[in-house]
């Protein structure tokens, strides 16, 4: 019988508005128009995750509060289930995957955790959104990213060079992933978000916000 370790307890992401997991009673939190939900992990390797959803009676066998049990998810995840930042053209070459010509002219980066499962939530660890930002943009320029939700798996990000008419073709991307890319339930969202360097956060974007005030700016 496994014995219950809070050490195993790890986070991910999922669609607040339609996807909701089959597990409806993991405890949960809002993040943006995402949510954060708590799992705990039996087995990681290269071949599947094993684990299972904390509920209320997972929580009350470990004796933990819902405060506690997110708080040891922040620390415990990137330690789990370790990230990684790579290119689209890195990553699909390594899978043998041909790639296509969007992958070079958009500058797409995949961001995910070293298994490949339930890895959007790489982009909450601390310092990974930060890390990748100064890697494209080394030196005083800061570069903020446009994160585009993949899947619950990955999360794909590309640089903000300021390019006005960015958010139809972006948008047009994520859609024809949810539609053509993943099955149901591993669709993270329809929305578009970005990171603030300066600021470290993630915030909402949608065609009325920067993408309309950079025009408005002009």
């Amino acid at each position: 019988m496994h014995t219950f370790d809070s050490k195993n307890i790890y986070q991910v992401l999922y669609d607040g508005t339609e996807n909701v997991p089959p597990e409806k009673k993991m405890i949960s939190r809002p993040f943006l128009n995402l949510r954060i939900g708590l799992r705990y992990l039996i087995n990681a390797d290269h071949s599947e995750i094993t684990s299972f959803p904390v509920t209320d009676q997972i929580l009350t066998l470990g004796g933990l509060s819902e405060t506690e049990a997110f708080q040891l998810a922040e620390v415990n995840t990137p330690r789990l289930l370790p990230p990684q930042a790579k290119s689209m053209y890195d990553f699909l070459w390594e899978h043998k995957i041909r790639m296509g010509e969007c992958c070079a002219v958009l500058e797409l980066y995949l961001i995910t955790n070293i298994y490949e499962s339930n890895g959007a939530a790489a982009v909450l660890y601390p310092g990974v959104l930060r890390e990748l930002a100064d890697r494209i943009s080394p030196g005083a320029e800061q570069t903020d990213l446009l994160l585009l939700p993949s899947s619950v798996h990955e999360m794909m990000a590309v640089p903000d060079r300021g390019e006005k008419d960015r958010s139809r073709s972006l948008s047009e991307m994520v859609n024809d992933i949810n539609q053509y890319g993943v099955g149901p339930g591993d669709v993270l969202g329809r929305e578009i978000y970005r990171y603030s360097r300066k600021e470290d956060r993630i915030t909402d974007v949608t065609e009325a916000g920067i993408f309309h005030n950079m025009a408005a700016e002009e």
